[in-house]
């Protein structure tokens, strides 16, 4: 989403031409990039699918190494929360020994978001 606009209107022309799905796979970080970003434009994608990374701030700072820092994972809950006002969203995990993966369902329950879960290495 370093070029939210352009995702966008790409979005629209394949929408325009076909009737195959358009899902959108990000980190979630659009609005830490492009602050002035509507998230309802992303009413043209039929799903968004957002890398959960980990069940919080310091894991996923650890993980991604984001150049917003920790404040990264709560921008990212925030953006699924306001994305699915406008069309369907999904949180993906990796499965991988370490990984708190009972505290990511919970955070996907709490906020009302499916949890995608994929096998490492798959």
């Amino acid at each position: 989403m370093e070029r939210a606009d352009d995702v966008v209107e790409i979005c629209r022309y394949i929408k325009a031409q076909t009737l195959i799905p358009v899902r959108l796979n990000t980190n979630g970080l659009v609005k830490l990039i492009n602050p002035d970003f509507k998230i309802n434009r992303l009413n043209n994608f039929d799903s968004v699918s957002i890398s959960l990374n980990a069940d919080n701030a310091v894991d996923y700072q650890k993980l991604t190494q984001s150049k917003f820092g920790e404040t990264s994972f709560d921008s990212m809950l925030s953006f699924a929360k306001e994305t699915k006002q406008y069309t369907k969203v999904y949180f993906s995990v990796v499965d991988v020994d370490g990984f708190n993966l009972e505290k990511c369902k919970e955070i996907s329950r709490e906020l009302g978001i499916d949890l995608r879960i994929r096998a490492f290495g798959m």
